[in-house]
């Protein structure tokens, strides 16, 4: 697409200068207008004092680092596994818990047999189906560890 730029578009550039100040504006954006879902910061607090936590996103390292960093979140991960650490990204399978906001996401947690968590900030607890449980925010962290433990 973005090779298809230079010739509707004379003198922007090639694709891939074109798709480098894409990213960079995206990073830059991502990170200042990021929120996070209420109590999503206490609940990773809580939970990596009893077990290791991983970060797996098909986002790239160069997207989440920055938000990680911003809200001091990145000490609390043993692991960040992102679109450059796997060569089948989602929906493959592998093991772990999953609170997952996207369609795509619980069908990887499916696939994997792990037990899913729909967050329904962004779809319907029925767009997410089926899951072992849902939550719409992380401000109830007992229920959290209770779903967990």
């Amino acid at each position: 697409m973005c090779a298809d730029l230079e010739t509707v578009w004379p003198g922007a550039g090639s694709a891939e200068d074109l798709l480098r100040i894409k990213r960079g504006r995206y990073r830059r954006l991502a990170v200042e207008r990021c929120e996070l879902t209420p109590g999503v910061a206490e609940a990773i607090e809580r939970l990596a004092r009893r077990s290791p936590l991983a970060v797996a996103t098909s986002s790239s390292l160069g997207d989440i680092e920055p938000i990680l960093q911003r809200y001091e979140l990145r000490g609390f991960f043993t692991a960040i596994l992102t679109i450059e650490s796997v060569e089948r990204p989602k929906p493959d399978p592998s093991r772990c818990w999953v609170f997952e906001d996207s369609p795509r996401g619980m069908e990887a947690a499916r696939r994997s047999g792990a037990r899913a968590i729909a967050v329904t900030t962004t779809f319907g607890s029925d767009a997410l189906a089926p899951h072992c449980a849902s939550i719409a925010d992380f401000l109830d962290a007992d229920r959290i560890e209770t779903l967990l433990f």
